[in-house]
């Protein structure tokens, strides 16, 4: 939405660096979730999964873009995805806080400091 907004360089500009400060720190968090929920075995084929995606949606982006820049203009695909990511974030709200409140066991597959392997402290 900040790019919508934008109208001038230098507003955009800065917006642009705090879409990459939050690219880069999202990204880091993301392997770290996945890292976390996937077995090992299996790790690669999610990672090639999820580049899959993020690259094919980058990709479907662009060639959508165009067309939606073309009829309602330069904001047009900024507003567009704002809205996208609105809808997006109320859906997905529930099922991932719900998901993240349980949490991810942090000592998958050793034991717990403290305790011994038969579960006895």
């Amino acid at each position: 939405m900040g790019l919508a907004l934008a109208s001038i360089s230098w507003v955009a500009g800065p917006v642009l660096v705090a879409f990459g400060v939050h690219s880069s720190i999202w990204g880091g968090v993301t392997v770290t979730l996945r890292q976390r929920a996937v077995p090992e075995e299996l790790r690669g084929r999610v990672q090639g999964v999820f580049r899959m995606f993020s690259i094919g949606g980058s990709a479907l982006g662009a060639l959508v873009g165009g067309p939606v820049a073309g009829w309602l203009g330069l904001a047009g695909p900024f507003w567009l995805s704002a809205v996208a990511m609105a809808v997006l974030t109320a859906v997905a709200w529930r099922p991932f806080g719900r998901r993240l409140s349980y949490g991810v066991p942090p000592h998958r597959g050793r034991t717990r400091p403290g305790r011994r392997a038969g579960g006895r402290r």
